[in-house]
């Protein structure tokens, strides 16, 4: 990718970046959560497309997937319009395409994002369509992991627990290194914490710990289906932790 993009505009301002997913074609992520998500502080909205293997992903995430293809849904409509609503709309979070390696890149291919994070081989493909390549970087990376992070455009996700998304009680002991690790391989992308975290004094750690930001998706999830207040509230309350 050649110029600025929108998550290079992000990680221009210095303020630590807040990165929330959510499963599209999900009834429950309608217009209202959208602009909740904005109001709240979101940066990046992680447009998650639903997979019937999704193997990295636990419960809460799973099950919203689950529950998408169950009622007949894809998710493709919806990222259409999350995208094109992102790319026009004043405010100036970002649109990034989750997905495994059942992706269908045909139907993304066009769309207005601002990065793509693909489990498995479809990767190379969206990025030969000139979308932004943000990429997983496990918790316990060999030299093989850093090189392909290296040639990441969007960001990288650190993989801060072990095993699949999912709330935990603390975080990983060896984030701080993974991390450090990273910087010393020369990897100038946004490093941002997923997998695990589910609190705001949680985002804070991970910031202190040396990531440039965060990502949540099954405390989002989570909070969602507990209703608009209640996200609503979490993500203020993530915001201003990561911000303090």
């Amino acid at each position: 990718m050649s110029g600025t993009t929108k998550l290079d505009r992000l990680a221009a301002r210095g303020r630590p970046i807040l990165a929330c997913y959510f499963v599209m074609g999900d009834e429950d992520f309608d217009d209202a959560l959208r602009d909740i998500y904005v109001e709240e502080g979101v940066d990046i909205f992680e447009l998650g497309i639903p997979s019937v293997d999704p193997y990295l992903d636990g419960s809460d995430i799973a099950g919203a997937m689950a529950r998408v293809i169950g009622a007949g849904g894809d998710g493709y409509d919806r990222i259409a319009e999350v995208s094109a609503w992102l790319a026009t709309h004043p405010s100036a979070s970002a649109g990034v395409c989750m997905a495994y390696a059942d992706l269908d890149v045909a139907r993304v291919a066009g769309l207005p994002l601002d990065g793509a994070l693909v489990i498995g081989d479809a990767d190379r493909a969206i990025t030969v369509a000139g979308v932004p390549q943000c990429g997983l970087l496990p918790l316990d990376q060999d030299r093989w992991d850093l090189d392909a992070a290296r040639s990441w455009d969007g960001y990288v996700m650190i993989q801060a627990a072990d095993g699949k998304t999912g709330p935990r009680d603390t975080l990983d002991p060896r984030l701080a290194e993974t991390i450090a690790s990273a910087r010393r391989a020369a990897i100038v992308r946004p490093l941002l914490a997923g997998f695990g975290i589910g609190t705001p004094q949680q985002a804070r750690e991970a910031v202190d710990a040396g990531a440039d930001g965060v990502v949540i998706g099954s405390m989002c999830v989570r909070n969602v289906r507990r209703g608009k207040n209640e996200i609503r509230h979490f993500l203020r309350d993530v915001r201003s932790a990561l911000d303090a």
